[in-house]
Formats: C-alpha cells, structure tokens, sequence
C-alpha cells in the first residue's frame, strides 16, 4: 500500500490520515496488514479474518440503519476499499459482496461529500482499478 515514499501516496496520505481519526478505517487497516504478514505468520491470518468479519458485521448494521450518512461517506468507501486491499491476499469469497458495496457506494453523491479534492480522485482512481 505504501510502496514509494515521494510525492502523493493515497494510501499514506489519505487513508492513513484518515484511519488516525475514524475507528472502523483504522481496524480496516489493521486487518489488511494482519493479512499481509499472516502469509509468514498463520496466528495473524485467523485474527485477521475474525477482525474482517466484525467490520463487515459492523458495516451490515449501519447499512440497516435509517440514517444515510452513516453508510453513504468517506469513512465507510475508505473501509470497504481496504478490505478488497486485503481480499487480494486472501482470495476469499468475500470479494464479490465487498466489491458490490464499493460499487453502490461510489453511485451516490453523498458519498464524497466534504472530500478533499485529492482525496476524491484518490477514491475515485482506486474504484477504477
């Protein structure tokens, strides 16, 4: 995620920004790394995958709720992309329901509101891919 260390990195400079100030993006990216280091460490793999299915968990109840803004925003597009980070290590079949969730999430407007400008093409170029 943090491969090169000059100029604009999304990954560092969003999403690390943002996961030190919002609890579900900063477990997101703990279990993405917990996946990555579970390849030479099982123990971290199987808290990894119990880390992945309470955030789903949690993103499944505020998906229930009556309230937009708490599904449709930065926070919850930055967490679900993270976790199709870490799908790739797994090959799980998580995937397709986390990549639908991506794709609705980046159909709504309400979504980037109050996004940086660079943040948003960050976003967006990661949805692309």
């Amino acid at each position: 995620m943090v491969v090169f260390d000059h100029g604009f990195n999304g990954y560092r400079d969003v999403l690390l920004q943002l996961a030190f100030t919002d609890d579900l993006v900063q477990r997101a990216v703990c279990v993405c790394s917990a996946f990555y280091l579970g390849l030479r460490n099982p123990a971290l793999y199987d808290i990894a995958e119990k880390g992945r299915s309470a955030i789903i968990a949690a993103l499944s109840g505020q998906m229930m709720s009556d309230q937009p803004s708490t599904v449709f925003n930065i926070s919850t597009i930055a967490t679900v992309l993270l976790l199709l980070v870490g799908e790739t290590v797994t090959g799980s079949d998580e995937f397709s329901p986390l990549y639908m969730m991506l794709a609705a999430l980046s159909q709504s407007n309400d979504t980037f509101e109050g996004a940086t400008v660079s943040s948003r093409s960050f976003f967006q170029q990661q949805i692309k891919m």
